[in-house]
C-alpha cells in the first residue's frame, strides 16, 4: 500500500518541480485557439448579425505570439489584414498563474498586459481585448 502511494506522490511532485515559473511557462511561441475564442461569452451571446462577423473575424484570424527573454513578437492576421509588432516585455508582477507584463513595442507604445496561463492555454488580456491562445 505505502509504495503504490509514493510513485504518484513523487511524479507530482516532479511535475511540480519541473514546470518552473510562472515566468518561465509564459517563454515560447502561442498562436490562437479558435474553438476557445468563440467559446468566449463575448462571441457566444453576441446577437444575430455581429455574431455572423465576429464568427468570420475569428474564423479568418491568426495570431502567433512568441515571448523570449523579454521579447516579444507578435504576427496577427484578420480578414486579410497583416501586422507584425515586435517589442520588449518586463514582468511587473506575478501571482499564482497570472503575470503582469509592461510592454513596449517597436514604435515606442507601452502597455500593460495581464496574461494566465493555464498548461498550455494562454489568456491574453490587453486594454479591451481578450485572446485565448495555445502553445505551438
Amino acid at each position: 500500500m505505502q509504495r503504490s502511494l509514493i510513485l504518484p506522490v513523487g511524479a507530482l511532485l516532479l511535475a511540480v518541480a519541473c514546470s518552473g515559473s510562472t515566468e518561465d511557462q509564459l517563454k515560447g511561441t502561442w498562436t490562437i485557439d479558435k474553438a476557445a475564442m468563440m467559446d468566449m461569452d463575448e462571441f457566444k451571446n453576441a446577437p444575430g448579425m455581429p455574431k455572423k462577423m465576429m464568427d468570420a473575424a475569428i474564423d479568418s484570424m491568426t495570431i502567433e505570439i512568441t515571448f523570449d527573454n523579454g521579447h516579444l513578437k507578435c504576427e496577427m492576421k484578420v480578414m486579410g489584414r497583416t501586422e507584425t509588432i515586435e517589442g520588449n516585455y518586463e514582468v511587473e508582477s506575478t501571482d499564482g498563474n497570472k503575470l503582469v507584463l509592461k510592454t513596449v513595442n517597436d514604435k515606442g507604445k507601452e502597455d500593460t498586459v495581464t496574461c494566465w496561463i493555464d498548461g498550455d492555454t494562454l489568456t491574453y488580456e490587453a486594454g479591451d481585448d481578450t485572446f485565448k491562445l495555445k502553445r505551438k
